[in-house]
């Protein structure tokens, strides 16, 4: 016999008689070519990046200044320094501009503050109800003696029934 002990190795084709197949296939030498095919694929790469780097004198440093440094605020402001604005300050700054233009503040104390527009239109709100809800109702009545062509002169919207005094 030509093949010896290795015939166990190889079968015989059923298309034709004389050829002669491998029953196995040599997965050992398999890997170890793409082994060294992933190597020299990384290598080529890395030398062509390396190449690149030289010939254009590129920085790492340098690309992450310029591109992502407007990700990263360069004056960034010290919260904990900053004042905590009281509930005037909140009031003042949410009061609706189309309608009730701020001009200055008529009376304060610790339960209410009385704001006066440039309209003329004395507001006096209450600090211990919910601003956001005296903040819509003046927005509403101040709308709606808008539509009526009605002046208000005076809104209290410190207690339940919020009393509106209308001017000539």
């Amino acid at each position: 016999m030509i093949f010896g002990n290795h015939k166990r190795n190889f079968k015989k084709s059923t298309f034709a008689s004389n050829k002669v197949e491998l029953s196995k296939p040599n997965t050992k030498v398999r890997r170890i070519l793409l082994f060294f095919e992933i190597i020299l694929v990384a290598l080529v790469l890395a030398g062509t990046t390396f190449g690149l780097v030289r010939v254009f004198e590129f920085s790492p440093v340098q690309f992450f200044e310029k591109n992502l440094s407007h990700l990263v605020p360069k004056n960034p402001v010290d919260t904990s320094k900053a004042k905590p604005k009281d509930k005037q300050g909140i009031l003042i700054e949410s009061l609706p501009e189309e309608v009730f233009a701020f001009k200055e503040k008529k009376a304060e104390t610790k339960d209410y503050v009385s704001l006066v527009s440039k309209q003329g239109t004395t507001a006096i709100f209450s600090l211990s109800k919910d601003l956001d809800e005296q903040l819509a109702t003046l927005q509403n009545l101040l709308i709606k003696a808008k539509i009526n062509n009605k002046k208000v002169e005076k809104l209290d919207l410190r207690f339940d029934k919020i009393i509106v005094v209308y001017g000539k």
